[in-house]
């Protein structure tokens, strides 16, 4: 992984501005708006994740749903209703690193490469500022900026400074140019809305060392959510090779036979056995198209360590393993059984406190407006 967490070399804070007021998509709150069962703020803190370390949000309302994503929050202060300069100058002030990577919250589709590729060049260190550029067009919200414009941003704001573009544009930023990626950049409207998401519920992967207790979190989880009334589908990854099937039975004559891919029904369940014809773990992006998603709320995936899903971590210090959070960034939180050391950039959760751990995953992925919870989101 590219950024912050490596050893020696500058280093950076993230923000993600969510304070706009959304009149284009009817005064919604965007960075809680769900894409693919997702706030947007929560997968550009992922993003985010990526090079930089902590994140925070920068909105001003709704503070306390943007905490429960575990996000620290930043409002404008006092230059509270002039624009997203606003935000950024909090977070300029706020950065404990000498950078400061920013990215609006209605960026869903922007690929993680665009992220790193701003942070290498913001790394070379010869410039003050940094910018995505795609079709001709100047990002300027899309940008690494140097923690210790701070004051010139002020003095800007205090002379009646408002566009963004103009003082990006005045910073003479370096530009790292996307290919095909302008469309992209911005989730503002019900049209780019619509093109955004893909129609699948949310996936929330727990993750771990074996022996962590993965399954035995899902399994409470499961329970819990399916008494509040959400249907939630599982996908379970071993590394061990297990047989479902019998010999003996039809339908392992069938596959015995040479079938590849065997349905059996029964008038209340459907068993699926396939051979993929090819070694090697599947991919969980692969293993989603053969769910009947229309039916579940939410996707809870248990292993998967790589998969770019947003996961919890069950961690045990006492089993000495190495934190995964440290540097998956789409790990969003960490669900242990006792202090952990050093500190992860997500929030730690006791593992034994269930209700804190649905808490966190009705907020991240967006379960509130599904069936059981108690309204859309804003």
């Amino acid at each position: 992984m590219a950024g912050t967490r490596a050893e020696g070399g500058p280093r950076a804070a993230g923000l993600v501005l969510a304070g706009g007021r959304g009149r284009r998509l009817g005064g919604a709150d965007k960075g809680l708006v769900p894409v693919d069962g997702e706030p947007m703020a929560l997968r550009a803190a992922r993003l985010l994740r990526r090079v930089a370390a902590p994140v925070a949000v920068s909105a001003n309302r709704n503070a306390g749903r943007y905490a429960a994503l575990g996000l620290p929050v930043l409002e404008d202060g006092p230059w509270a209703g002039k624009g997203p300069l606003a935000g950024v100058l909090q977070g300029l002030r706020w950065s404990p690193h000498p950078w400061l990577v920013v990215l609006p919250c209605d960026t869903p589709a922007l690929a993680p490469a665009a992220v790193e590729a701003l942070w290498a060049r913001a790394r070379r260190g010869d410039v003050r500022a940094v910018a995505l550029e795609a079709e001709g067009r100047l990002h300027p919200l899309h940008c690494a900026l140097r923690a210790e414009l701070a004051d010139e941003l002020e003095r800007w704001l205090g002379a009646g400074g408002r566009r963004a573009g103009a003082w990006v544009e005045g910073l003479a930023p370096a530009r790292v140019r996307l290919e095909g990626q302008g469309a992209a950049l911005n989730v503002n409207t019900p049209h780019t809305l619509s093109r955004a998401r893909r129609g699948r519920p949310p996936v929330l992967v727990i993750t771990g060392f074996s022996g962590a207790g993965k399954t035995t979190l899902a399994e409470r989880l499961i329970a819990r959510l399916a008494a509040e009334g959400l249907r939630v589908a599982a996908v379970k990854h071993t590394h061990h090779d297990v047989e479902l099937d019998r010999p003996g039975k039809d339908s392992h004559r069938l596959r015995a036979a040479g079938a590849r891919q065997v349905l059996l029904a029964t008038p209340r369940r459907r068993f699926l056995v396939a051979e993929p014809g090819h070694a090697g773990d599947p991919a969980l992006e692969r293993l989603l198209d053969t769910l009947d998603l229309g039916a579940a709320d939410l996707v809870l995936a248990e292993g998967f360590k790589g998969a770019p899903f947003p996961k919890i971590e069950v961690h045990r210090p006492a089993l000495g393993h190495p934190l995964l959070a440290a540097g998956d960034p789409d790990i969003i939180a960490v669900a242990a059984d006792g202090p952990v050391e050093p500190a992860p950039p997500v929030p730690v959760l006791d593992l034994n406190d269930i209700d804190a751990v649905v808490r966190l995953v009705r907020a991240a992925c967006a379960l509130d407006g599904a069936r059981g919870g108690e309204g859309a989101p804003a």
